[in-house]
């Protein structure tokens, strides 16, 4: 029986359209299946892999760059310092990062194992408002 071959890993880019933001700035959507909220003090992002995933693939990594009030910080999903997750049951390959409030968004890289050429920020839940 022969081996299947392991599908390509390529590396690509958030589209540039989507950054900067802050999560507080971009469409909301506090979704319970990915990342959930909102949080008091955090903010959570949403990524999504646009496409048939049978061609443009599944995330296997995501390393989105942020500015901070303490200087640039590069996070990984999953398993980075954050909570995460990389979502691949809900029709295309999501995945999302819950981080402290208020962070800007500057850039983003992803592996993937398919062909898409780009990869968009979907939403953002920003961090709850204190009443």
């Amino acid at each position: 029986m022969a081996a299947t071959p392991a599908a390509a890993q390529e590396t690509i880019s958030i589209n540039p359209g989507n950054v900067p933001t802050t999560a507080a700035s971009y469409t909301q959507n506090c979704d319970p299946n990915l990342g959930g909220g909102p949080y008091p003090n955090e903010d959570v992002w949403v990524f999504n892999l646009p496409g048939n995933p049978a061609t443009s693939g599944t995330f296997q990594s995501i390393n989105p760059t942020f500015s901070t009030p303490t200087g640039t910080v590069i996070e990984t999903i999953p398993s980075g310092t954050y909570p995460s997750a990389i979502v691949n049951n809900m029709g295309t390959s999501k995945a999302w990062i819950q981080l402290p409030a208020g962070w800007t968004l500057t850039g983003a890289t992803a592996v993937i194992s398919g062909t898409a050429d780009f990869f968009v920020l979907t939403h953002t839940c920003a961090a709850a408002t204190p009443r």
